[in-house]
């Protein structure tokens, strides 16, 4: 989302943060990075969600600092965000049912089991009784994003004709052919091969045979592709042959190839009717984004939120 937190950082000396929670059950006891509407955001908490986050990035991300520093906030930020809107709900007594938790919960873990869930979950060090409060929030944010945003944005006819005149290039297509290969390593191949398809052989049982190529599995479909998506040659020699024909024998960097046309599509413009879904997905979605912008701004005015900064810097790459 586009919308920055306004978020008050400060530096509070400890005796504040200390008396700004429960007393420490330890001497260890996790530092506080942030508080959101009386509630709080621990250190260890903070470490948890990058270590889940850490298998979207490269190495790099985490070791080199300057990378570190920003996602950390980022991700900080996104925490804050969550409590803010999860609290924002409550209060309005938008709550999760026992079904939708349920079904969120076995959605996130499926592929898993039990007990390799937990495996992978021990080995990022995130105690399972920690990611369920974390994924419970994030599933009621979503129901409260869906339910008091995404549900209220509404797209017009009248906008739809709008944006397909304004925009009336994007929705005219060239001419496309549609195309199966088979790619040998050697002219030799190739001409054997070409020499059984001439014979009556049937084009897609030979290229699942004796193809190189990887969409031998399809029978050397190419699908329906425009001038420019292939090498140049898979242009030069489809698109001048008509449907049923086959072509000689041509190279490209990835060998020898034999196509066959199975169809051709001239150049065509959607309609308006035909360009609608695309178009309501377009404007549905900038819809959405600027809705919640401007809700978020109005939710953030009503908070109290304080983020330490002397601990969050504390925290180093993982």
């Amino acid at each position: 989302m586009n919308s920055s937190l306004k978020i008050f950082h400060v530096i509070l000396p400890v005796l504040l943060i200390i008396s700004c929670r429960p007393p420490p059950q330890k001497a260890s006891a996790p530092n506080v990075v942030a508080f959101v509407n009386g509630q709080t955001i621990f250190e260890d908490q903070l470490k948890h969600r990058l270590a889940l986050e850490k298998a979207k990035y490269d190495d790099k991300t985490f070791s080199d600092q300057d990378l570190f520093e920003p996602l950390k906030k980022e991700l900080l930020d996104q925490m804050i965000q969550n409590k803010v809107i999860a609290d924002w709900g409550k209060k309005r007594n938008i709550l999760l049912t026992n079904d939708e938790l349920f079904l969120g919960i076995k959605s996130i873990k499926k592929g898993y089991t039990d007990k390799a869930f937990e495996t992978f979950l021990s080995e990022k060090g995130v105690p399972f009784s920690e990611w369920r409060l974390m994924t419970e929030e994030k599933l009621l944010v979503k129901k409260i994003i869906d339910q008091e945003v995404n549900s209220k944005a509404e797209v017009s006819p009248k906008e739809l004709s709008a944006y397909y005149k304004a925009h009336l290039n994007d929705f005219k297509t060239g001419e496309s052919v549609r195309a199966r290969h088979i790619v040998t390593d050697t002219e030799a191949k190739a001409k054997n091969i070409l020499s059984l398809i001439e014979k009556g052989e049937n084009f897609t049982k030979v290229a699942i045979l004796h193809s190189l190529s990887p969409d031998r599995a399809n029978g050397g479909d190419l699908g329906y592709f425009t001038r420019g998506t292939h090498p140049e040659i898979f242009d030069e020699t489809c698109f001048k042959l008509g449907i049923g024909d086959l072509s000689p024998i041509v190279k490209s960097p990835y060998g020898y190839h034999i196509f066959k046309i199975t169809d051709k599509k001239p150049a065509h413009t959607k309609t308006l009717e035909e360009a609608s879904p695309d178009i309501y997905s377009i404007l549905v979605k900038n819809k959405m984004t600027s809705a919640f912008d401007s809700w978020l701004d109005s939710v953030l005015k009503e908070s109290q939120i304080q983020v330490i900064d002397e601990n969050v810097r504390k925290i180093k790459n993982l």
